[in-house]
């Protein structure tokens, strides 16, 4: 029996994120969007959940890193895992700081479904203009001129 198993299907918000931990591990973290549609007082309404989404394992950080883009339309399977710290930015009300509590989805499965990886940042190579198709005269001509100039 299969408890703690989660599939999403959405776009991916922010540029993946690489971080390594304290033992070495490289980590990816990234946000995927699903948009809900639902009808409210016989007006169609929208709104964005986003899911935080954490890689650890290395084959698949190595591949998410090179591959995965802002936009990109994709299916993400895994667990769901609960991140607790304690916030820099929020406080209680004894002016301690909070606690935050968030689920996230630990990826197991990643599949890129449009299909479109992430564009490299090289400029491709210019294209190499086709030779034209010679006749077997000026190949062997062109084979002599060339053991000519090497000595051959």
């Amino acid at each position: 029996m299969l408890n703690n198993q989660v599939q999403i299907v959405g776009n991916v918000g922010r540029a993946p994120e690489v971080f390594t931990t304290d033992s070495g591990r490289k980590v990816l973290t990234f946000s995927v969007c699903i948009n809900e549609k639902y009808k409210k007082d016989e007006q169609l309404v929208e709104r964005a959940i986003w899911v935080p989404c954490v890689c650890f394992q290395e084959a698949r950080v190595k591949y998410l890193e090179q591959n995965l883009r802002s936009g990109a339309y994709v299916l993400v399977g895994g667990r769901l895992s609960e991140n607790t710290y304690t916030s820099k930015k929020y406080f209680d009300a004894g002016g301690t700081a909070a606690t935050i509590r968030e689920l996230q989805l630990v990826v197991e499965e990643f599949l890129l479904l449009d299909g479109k990886p992430k564009q490299s940042e090289e400029p491709a190579p210019e294209p190499v203009p086709e030779e034209k198709p010679k006749s077997k005269a000026s190949k062997a001509k062109s084979v002599a001129d060339e053991n000519e100039e090497t000595g051959f």
